[in-house]
């Protein structure tokens, strides 16, 4: 769920705002792993494709 909410996000702002919400919503404790891992997922498309509506 983490990643296709960060994929929405993604579509957002910019990529400072991207991370900080990432890290806002991340574990204690794990928000600077959460939010490299996230995005280091999305950018190389270690995800399945976004179905188009």
């Amino acid at each position: 769920m983490q990643y296709l909410a960060a994929v929405v996000i993604d579509q957002g702002p910019g990529e400072a705002a991207d991370h900080a919400m990432i890290h806002y919503v991340a574990p204690v404790g794990e928000k600077k792993n959460a939010v490299e891992r996230v995005f280091s997922a999305i950018r190389t498309g270690d995800r399945q494709p976004v179905a188009q509506l």
